[in-house]
C-alpha cells in the first residue's frame, strides 16, 4: 500500500501488480483498483500520479486521481458533433465536450448586439463583442479626435 495525499488529505492506494489485501467485506460487482485495467489511459508514476499515454500528447500534465487522468484522456476524442443542420461540425471533426460543442452552437444564433448604436453586429458570445469593440469603435472614435 500507498500512502497518496489528494486535497491534502492521505489515502491509500495499492500498488499496481500488489495483490489486494484480504477483506471482510463481501466481493462486489465493481472492478477495484487492484483488478482495473488503466493502462490504456497512462502510466502510473513511481510517486502514484498518472501520465497520459496517449499517441501524441504533449501533455506534461501528472494526475493524482484516475478521474481527473480520464477527463484529460476524453479530450483526445471528438464523440460530440454539432446539432445544426448543415454544418459541417455536425458529420466531420466534432468536439470533446459539451462546453466546446455549445460554444460552437451558439456561433448558429447569435444573440449579443453591439454596444455601438447603430452597428448592426450580433455575436454569440460578450468577450467577442468587447473585442470588436475595442478594435473597430474605440479606433474609430480616437482617429475622429
Amino acid at each position: 500500500m500507498q500512502t497518496v495525499y489528494s486535497h491534502g488529505q492521505p489515502r491509500l492506494r495499492p500498488v499496481w501488480g500488489e495483490s489486494p489485501q484480504p477483506s471482510s467485506r463481501p466481493p462486489s460487482a465493481s472492478p477495484t483498483p487492484a483488478t482495473t485495467d488503466l493502462s490504456y489511459l497512462g502510466a502510473q508514476m513511481e510517486d502514484g500520479t498518472w501520465r497520459c499515454t496517449f499517441p501524441s500528447c504533449n501533455s506534461k500534465n501528472s494526475y493524482e486521481r484516475v478521474c481527473d487522468l480520464r477527463k484529460h484522456y476524453k479530450r483526445h476524442s471528438r464523440h460530440l458533433f454539432c446539432r445544426h443542420n448543415g454544418c459541417p461540425k455536425s458529420i466531420s471533426s466534432g468536439f470533446s465536450s459539451r462546453k466546446d460543442r455549445a460554444r460552437h452552437e451558439a456561433r448558429h444564433n447569435p444573440t449579443i448586439t453591439c454596444e455601438w448604436e447603430g452597428c448592426p453586429r450580433l455575436f454569440s458570445r460578450m468577450d467577442n463583442m468587447r473585442d470588436h469593440y475595442r478594435r473597430v469603435h474605440q479606433k474609430q472614435s480616437r482617429a475622429r479626435k
